[in-house]
C-alpha cells in the first residue's frame, strides 16, 4: 500500500508508481553528466484530460534531485525534463533525462522523484519517487592547492589555470603584463 504525504500542494506518492528507472545501478558520478532511462505508463487520469504521446513543452515529466531524506525544495539538487523519448505506444515508453550531479555536491546520495506535468508547470500526476541513489566518488575533491605562507618568498603563479578556478571553468583570458608576466 502506497504512503502519501504532500509537497507544495502536490500528492507525494511512494509505492505504485507508473514511472520506473531502468538501464541504472543506482549509483550517479558526482559532476558528470549521465543518462538516466526511465520507463513511463501515463495514467488514465491524465489521459482522459486529452494527455498523450509525444512529449513537448506543453506536456512532459519532471526529475526532481534532492538531498537524501530530503523533499524541502531548498534542498533540491538538481531538476530536469525529457531530452530524448522513445514510444512503445501513444501512452507508455522510455524516457532519457540527462542528470548532472554537481561537484560540490556535499552529500553522499540523493532522492529522485518524478511527476507529469502540463506547460504551466502545472502538475498532472502525484510526485512519485523513484529512489534513492548513491553518488561517486562519496568525497569532494577539491581542485585547488592551498599553501601555507609562513614569510613572503615571492607571488605564485599557476600554469593551469584549472587550478585556481576549478577544472569546470570555461577558460578565462589572459593579458600580457607590461613586464612580460602572464596576469589572469
Amino acid at each position: 500500500m502506497p504512503t502519501k504525504r504532500e509537497l507544495l500542494g502536490i500528492p507525494l506518492e511512494f509505492g505504485n508508481t507508473p514511472l520506473k528507472v531502468v538501464k541504472n545501478d543506482r549509483v550517479l558520478p558526482r559532476g558528470k553528466d549521465v543518462n538516466l532511462t526511465l520507463y513511463y505508463k501515463i495514467p488514465d487520469f491524465i489521459v482522459e484530460q486529452g494527455y498523450k504521446g509525444r512529449f513537448w513543452a506543453g506536456f512532459n515529466i519532471a526529475l526532481n534531485v534532492f538531498l537524501a531524506g530530503s523533499i524541502d525544495l531548498d534542498r533540491r539538487v538538481y531538476w530536469c525534463a525529457v531530452v530524448e523519448q522513445k514510444m512503445i505506444n501513444e501512452t507508455s515508453g522510455y524516457a532519457v533525462f540527462n542528470v548532472k550531479i554537481p561537484h560540490n555536491y556535499p552529500g553522499t546520495a540523493v532522492d529522485i522523484y518524478a511527476n507529469i506535468y502540463d506547460g504551466g508547470f502545472k502538475p498532472l500526476s502525484p510526485l512519485y519517487y523513484l529512489g534513492r541513489f548513491e553518488i561517486e566518488p562519496s568525497y569532494i575533491t577539491v581542485p585547488f592547492i592551498v599553501f601555507e605562507n609562513e614569510k613572503y618568498a615571492g607571488p605564485v603563479y599557476a600554469n593551469n589555470l584549472a587550478l585556481i578556478y576549478g577544472p569546470e571553468s570555461p577558460p578565462i583570458p589572459v593579458e600580457k603584463h607590461r613586464h612580460g608576466r602572464r596576469c589572469p
